[in-house]
């Protein structure tokens, strides 16, 4: 690659409906006019002219699908994952898990990818300390913009014809966690202590959406503190 390339073929693949993702995939375009970016949900099924897609580098950014062996081999120099939880917890639910278990450091981490979620070769880590009274709604905005910054450096680092470097001193810990597991820690009965059940309430609330549930009778309640319970 020569200095400042711009020619670079990216595929930039990204969360739909992310303010921190369309951003990004933005500066992709602006920063390599040879961009293709693809956004999608869990549930999107991904076009063949992502799957057949052939070039350098592909990027994926809180991208939520698993991205086949077969579109990763398609790229020349490296594929790379921007992951929004440290190597402590590969998978899904980083942040729930961290709040769950009172951590008192965080981070994001970025990687080349596999054909298994979050087990490639490490290759930044970005840490920092997590407030007294985190939520997992302010640390995961918190982790979103440190991730951002992680991408920010990355992309310089390409543009300024650089590769990143393996990082030998930094190793997942055991395989990524499943969405099977985490709705399973999600889910609560009545054989739960009662902290048991705050812990999870308070590490799987979200404003405005749903959080940890109990199933009677084939009816869902999900889970709420009193303001004396927190």
């Amino acid at each position: 690659m020569s200095k400042e390339n711009t020619k670079l073929k990216i595929l930039f693949l990204g969360k739909k409906n992310d303010k921190y993702t369309e951003i990004a995939a933005k500066i992709c375009m602006e920063k390599f006019k040879f961009s293709k970016i693809f956004l999608a949900s869990r549930n999107d099924k991904i076009d063949k002219s992502i799957t057949n897609w052939k070039g350098d580098i592909i990027i994926s950014y809180l991208f939520p699908k698993l991205i086949k062996k077969k579109l990763l081999l398609n790229t020349k120099l490296m594929p790379i994952n921007f992951h929004p939880g440290p190597p402590e917890y590969p998978g899904i639910g980083c942040t729930n898990y961290a709040i769950y278990n009172n951590d008192k450091y965080y981070g994001v981490t970025s990687h080349i990818m596999n054909e298994n979620f979050d087990s490639g070769d490490i290759l930044q880590v970005a840490r920092f300390s997590l407030h007294k009274e985190e939520s997992l709604y302010s640390l995961t905005q918190r982790a979103y913009i440190y991730l951002f910054e992680m991408y920010l450096r990355m992309v310089n680092k390409l543009k300024n014809n650089q590769l990143p470097e393996i990082n030998k001193e930094e190793n997942w810990n055991g395989k990524a966690k499943t969405r099977k597991q985490f709705e399973k820690f999600l889910s609560l009965n009545q054989n739960m202590k009662k902290e048991e059940i705050k812990k999870r309430i308070i590490a799987s609330t979200w404003p405005g959406k749903g959080t940890a549930y109990m199933m009677i009778k084939g009816i869902k309640f999900e889970g709420k503190l009193n303001t004396d319970d927190k």
